[in-house]
């Protein structure tokens, strides 16, 4: 009978259902599990390689009757069986009897077409969600969780292909896995130009181990190690012949030709359609709410956010009304082209301060920022910005109108508020540029330090010279200061005074080089006289507005006397007081910055136009100057003496010293100690000098 046995294909042990010993084993069992002697083992180390009983033994489903039917994949094998048990009667005991039928190739069947269908399933399923979902980005995260969830991977992504950049646009990650797509933005395309190839071709790109590329692509190898990638398999999105990018999994744990692959390949072409879409629907809604020549919100846009601003309900809002000056002008003297660029230069400068979909262009020359949940520190902050970006500007020139509001806000009453105040600007711009009938005064270049970098080789040429002009004590005309004045040598040698170059510098934006040489040279010549021991007495530097309004005016200042050892009660920061056009709520900030950094302030000119006395109530100034010009006729205009001596009063009662400018008589010398001015500076006293000449009066101090 074993003869028998042994002659068939089938496998068929005997063993004692409580020991576990092997009674018999037929001869294709010995040489599938390669054993010849059997005596005192046990069948699950034998037939399964185990320590201890199968934890799924069949023992206890066993009877005499009939077969115990089951499948069981054997692990020493590699094979699949068809299983049949019975107790059957053994040498007067009873005893387990297995036959194994090998069903290898057709559970390879089974599988290939269960996983088949799943694969059909799994697309059929994703394209569904797709068609069905009304929101692209949203059916592309489902789709991408279902295949990450099917093939048991840890992240699932989409880059997106722009020129020579990538950028990865859509991500699934398992629950325990670290989301990376914010760290995987505008990458060259290059670490994938060897994945490029193989996407033109509609295929996929596996890598089972990427310690397998560490050295032949490198450049690939880093940023996929650096994410705590094994593994990973990667399909082309092409669309209409074009590379839009791909979809990649990392770590997936089914086996890459049986499923992976046949699902990416298929959904490629359905992910870059829809996503194509996206793009589509992206252009149509941007055209639809972006002005095309300045790229900035249009009008259609404006109304559409006013009114859910105003259906929602804001805390706190701000609102910009800007509109462009002289457009008009510029239309009518150098064409529409000129003008369409003015426009676009000034959409340019709105954003250097507002976020781009704040920003609004709502008419030919109008636009507006709206500045929701704005707090209103922030809210002035950025319009001192604005306003000052313009005045630095060669080109540009607007009217602005602000208004912030909080609690119950009216939002299109207040735009209208905002439109109001700038049409108040604009009339006092018209009414201050009348007389020249210009959009900008400009003044000729006789110098030509306006062209190409001619400044910056006179600088280097050390063509700019410091002259000093002393300031003295009215009291015993003793030497309390000097004023650091700038001048030109030309090539001729020719000494050139300020008048000749600084309204060309303001002009072209150029004057903060000036205003820095003058600065820094300044405090390099006080440190030299006071290391050879003089008495050097405080000086102060010019500034022109257009420094002033420079976003690092107070780095920059403070950065170049860092560079020289004196105190900084050597420098006094001079600003004058008729600044045209600079925000008065900016002075006012600048001057408290410029305290705050240690230096003194002086206002100088004071009294050219108008005295601006919230500037002297609002800010802690150490020096006032007034202007030469109020010396004109002073001993027969009692109005002026009368004026200065209150303005004296009121700078001897604050602490503020009182410096009259342009004295160059003894009688009007004799009317400033009359008023117990502080000091005086004129010609009576000392033009400006070279330092040469200045440093003579030193020796006296």
């Amino acid at each position: 009978m074993f003869d028998l046995i042994d002659e068939i294909s089938e496998l068929l042990y005997i063993s004692d259902p409580e020991t576990y010993e092997l009674l018999y084993l037929n001869k294709p069992g010995q040489e599938m599990f390669g054993v010849s002697d059997i005596s005192g083992k046990k069948c699950y180390r034998v037939l399964q390689g185990k320590d201890a009983p199968c934890e799924f033994c069949t023992n206890g489903k066993l009877s005499q009757d009939k077969f115990y039917v089951w499948y069981h994949s054997n692990p020493i094998a590699h094979r699949h069986y068809l299983v049949k048990d019975k107790l059957i009667s053994w040498q007067g005991k009873m005893a387990r009897m297995e036959v194994a039928l090998d069903v290898t190739d057709k559970e390879k069947q089974r599988l290939k077409l269960e996983n088949a269908l799943e694969t059909e399933d799994l697309i059929l399923s994703c394209v569904k969600i797709l068609h069905e979902m009304r929101h692209i980005n949203e059916a592309v995260g489902c789709i991408m969780e279902r295949i990450g969830t099917a093939l048991d991977a840890d992240r699932v992504y989409i880059f997106e292909i722009a020129g020579e950049q990538m950028s990865n646009t859509y991500e699934w990650c398992a629950p325990s896995v670290i989301p990376q797509m914010e760290n995987l933005k505008n990458m060259p395309v290059s670490i994938i130009d060897r994945w490029v190839e193989v996407f033109r071709k509609n295929r996929c790109i596996y890598i089972d181990d990427i310690e397998k590329i560490k050295y032949q692509y490198p450049q690939e190898y880093e940023p996929l190690k650096e994410q705590a990638i094994k593994s990973l398999v990667a399909a082309p999105l092409n669309l209409n012949g074009k590379l839009m990018g791909y979809i990649g999994v990392d770590n997936p744990q089914a086996e890459p030709s049986n499923r992976i692959e046949p699902v990416l390949e298929t959904l490629g072409y359905f992910l870059a359609s829809s996503i194509d879409k996206v793009h589509a629907n992206f252009l149509l809604e941007k055209l639809s709410f972006q002005d095309v020549l300045t790229g900035l919100c249009n009008r259609h846009k404006f109304i559409r956010d006013i009114d859910k601003l105003q259906v929602r309900g804001v805390d706190t809002m701000g609102i910009v009304y800007l509109d462009v000056n002289g457009l008009k002008t510029v239309n009518d003297r150098c064409g529409h082209s000129a003008g369409d660029g003015l426009l676009q230069k000034t959409a340019d400068l709105i954003r250097t301060v507002f976020p781009e979909e704040n920003a609004y262009r709502i008419g030919g020359d109008e636009f507006v920022v709206c500045c929701p949940d704005c707090g209103k520190e922030e809210f002035e902050r950025s319009v001192f910005e604005l306003k000052n970006a313009f005045l630095l500007s060669r080109d540009c020139n607007a009217s602005v109108g602000s208004k912030w509001a909080e609690g119950a806000i009216d939002v299109r009453r207040l735009v209208m508020e905002a439109d109001e105040l700038m049409y108040e600007n604009k009339k006092k711009f018209y009414h201050n540029h009348q007389t020249t009938g210009r959009y900008r005064y400009y003044v000729d270049d006789t110098l030509g330090l306006e062209k190409g970098d001619a400044l910056m080789r006179a600088l280097k040429e050390n063509r700019f010279l410091v002259y000093f002009q002393p300031k003295v004590s009215v009291g015993d005309r003793s030497l309390i200061g000097a004023e650091a004045l700038v001048r030109y040598r030309s090539h001729s040698g020719k000494i050139e005074p300020p008048d000749y170059f600084i309204p060309v510098l303001e002009n072209a934006r150029l004057v903060n080089h000036i205003d820095l040489f003058v600065l820094d040279k300044t405090c390099g010549i006080v440190s030299g006289w006071l290391k050879k021991g003089y008495r050097v007495p405080p000086v102060s530097v010019n500034f022109s507005r257009y420094t002033l309004l420079e976003k690092d005016f107070i780095e920059k200042i403070s950065e170049t006397w860092e560079k020289h050892d004196i105190s900084k009660e050597m420098i006094e920061i001079e600003i004058t007081e008729s600044v045209e056009d600079v925000d008065g709520d900016y002075m006012e900030w600048i001057i408290r910055e410029i305290k705050r950094a240690g230096f003194s302030v002086s206002i100088d000119d004071f009294g050219v136009k108008y005295a601006n006395l919230a500037l002297l109530k609002n800010v802690d100034i150490d020096t006032l100057k007034l202007d030469k010009s109020m010396l004109i006729n002073i001993g027969e205009q009692k109005k002026t003496c009368s004026l200065i001596g209150s303005m004296v009063q009121f700078c001897t009662e604050t602490g503020i010293r009182f410096i009259v400018e342009g004295v160059e008589t003894e009688e009007q010398f004799q009317i400033v100690q009359n008023l117990k001015c502080t000091g005086a500076q004129g010609f009576l006293f000392g033009r400006p000098m070279p330092e040469e000449e200045y440093q003579k009066l030193l020796t006296r101090v």
